[in-house]
């Protein structure tokens, strides 16, 4: 099963059976080191905007597509 998660401080963290919400980057990463299903990763909200912290979760996962919502 692929799974997207979403990384939001302003979304209610919620799990459907295709995608899930954390809300920090932490938690993001702990997921991504649990879960080897993950492959996107959506930045949402004020997280979007962090362009430093997309490359960061690119070069630390090459193998998860990393998104910013814009």
């Amino acid at each position: 099963m692929r799974q997207i998660m979403i990384v939001a401080s302003d979304i209610a963290p919620t799990t459907t059976e295709h995608a899930f919400v954390v809300s920090t980057p932490l938690d993001a990463i702990v997921h991504l080191e649990r879960r080897g299903q993950i492959r996107t990763v959506v930045l949402a909200g004020t997280f979007a905007r962090n362009r430093e912290l997309a490359a960061c979760f690119g070069e630390m996962y090459p193998s998860v597509r990393v998104e910013r919502e814009i």
